[in-house]
């Protein structure tokens, strides 16, 4: 379970703050934890050629770039699995500022909806 917290304790967590940050901390280890486990379960499920994550592209992200201030610019993002080629996974990728609405398009194509453009998107972004 989402470690225990208040609506009060969650809402100071965000500020830059000493007493705020270790619930802060806290919560977001346990959001990483519960994605590292969904992405080792579906590596453990052989499908095809390769296994579920192969043949998947999951999505971890934030809907804010830093906690004080809550700016919706420089999102952090892990994209993980293969799409079934679309994505070379194990690397770090620095793209140019752009709306993260770009990365919907690109998924939504490897997916097999292709989509010229999703929300305020301006196309799609390269993962390759």
């Amino acid at each position: 379970m989402v470690p225990s917290t208040t609506t009060g304790q969650l809402a100071r967590s965000d500020r830059n703050t000493s007493d705020g940050r270790p619930l802060m901390i806290q919560v977001m280890r346990w959001y990483m934890e519960q994605f590292a486990y969904l992405l080792r379960k579906l590596k453990e499920i052989p499908e095809g050629d390769g296994t579920v994550l192969d043949h998947s592209l999951v999505l971890c992200t934030s809907d804010m770039g830093y906690g004080d201030g809550h700016p919706m610019d420089h999102l952090p993002v892990i994209l993980a699995g293969r799409g079934g080629g679309v994505v070379n996974p194990g690397r770090h990728i620095e793209v140019a500022e752009q709306p993260i609405a770009n990365l919907y398009v690109t998924m939504l194509d490897a997916a097999g909806v292709p989509t010229e453009s999703f929300g305020n998107s301006t196309g799609a972004l390269s993962l390759t």
